[in-house]
């Protein structure tokens, strides 16, 4: 497989050692892009021979740049399995095998699964429970999307040392070493601290009845704590307009919402006035009492409540 798949082609080896007579210039030609392609490609070829698989694996891909061949390709991913980057080897292998044309080349195909398969065994597998599903994973700085947004991550990894990372918007990133021989497989869970909102209602009102997303939290000034996103604040008071109204809380964030309640209007069918008159014609002169309540001056102090954020140990 090897031998023919890095096999130096005659007309390759004449470009590489031969050489213009200084007698005859040769006037200054740019190169075409299959022209670079074969040089790149011969180059690739001899590095190989030599073992210099990362030099090799440049020149390839430098090939491949200018003139896109299934062949080329191929040596691509021999580059990577030979320095066991198993998971660009297989990626590499796939795009060799879906090229176009490639199927005239049954020597080429039956090399490229044998060594699909040979990559796959030696690949290693890390299955990651994340929380929450939508967080990022890295290996080695590089997101690996296999998965994305699945609390459970099935992840086939290179072997050997490989440092991971799971990270999500306003979370502290969690970072990790794994250590993994061929075909060997390891569990982790991963759950990633979400911090809290924070929400401190100041209303004018101390008996005012204050509501989150329809749920009771408080009386007059209070501070309540729960997930960042979307939330309604409702505040209500005994002969007061109910103040409402929709707030975003960010991770770790801390939002103040100040509320002055405004009176409410009482409905001429029930003015005390009215029924005063009434009561006056009615009994020829008799004067009815009316009793008005007057609500509490509202406290204007300050709390002077100072808001931090919660640890989160895990």
């Amino acid at each position: 497989m090897t031998s023919r798949a890095l096999a130096l082609p005659m007309s390759l080896a004449l470009l590489l050692h031969g050489a213009a007579s200084p007698a005859q210039p040769v006037p200054a030609v740019a190169p075409s892009d299959v022209e670079i392609a074969r040089l790149a490609f011969a180059r690739g070829v001899l590095l190989a021979q030599q073992d210099r698989w990362s030099q090799a694996l440049e020149e390839f891909r430098l090939s491949r740049r200018h003139s896109d061949r299934p062949r080329t390709a191929f040596n691509v991913s021999l580059a990577l399995e030979h320095l066991e980057r198993y998971r660009e080897a297989r990626a590499a292998l796939r795009e060799c095998i879906s090229m176009p044309g490639v199927l005239a080349e049954a020597d080429l195909v039956t090399d490229a699964q044998t060594l699909e398969a040979m990559v796959v065994r030696s690949l290693a597998r890390l299955r990651l429970v994340v929380a929450p599903a939508n967080a990022e994973v890295r290996v080695n700085n590089r997101v690996i999307l296999d998965g994305r947004d699945e609390p459970v991550r099935e992840l086939d990894i290179d072997p050997g040392q490989q440092e991971v990372e799971v990270a999500v918007a306003g979370v502290p990133t969690q970072r990790f070493v794994v250590s993994l021989r061929p075909g060997e497989s390891l569990q982790r869970r991963v759950d990633l601290a979400v911090l809290p909102g924070r929400i401190a209602v100041t209303v004018d009102q101390r008996d005012a009845v204050v509501s989150i997303d329809d749920e009771v939290v408080g009386h007059g000034n209070t501070v309540w704590q729960g997930s960042p996103g979307a939330h309604r604040v409702r505040v209500e008071a005994e002969g007061f307009r109910p103040f409402r109204r929709p707030v975003v809380v960010s991770v770790g964030g801390d939002l103040r919402v100040e509320v002055a309640l405004a009176p409410s209007r009482t409905p001429w069918i029930q003015s005390p006035w009215l029924w005063s008159a009434v009561g006056l014609a009615v009994a020829g002169g008799v004067l009815a009492a009316v009793l008005i309540e007057h609500s509490a001056a509202p406290d204007g102090g300050s709390t002077q409540q100072v808001f931090q954020g919660a640890t989160v140990r895990w």
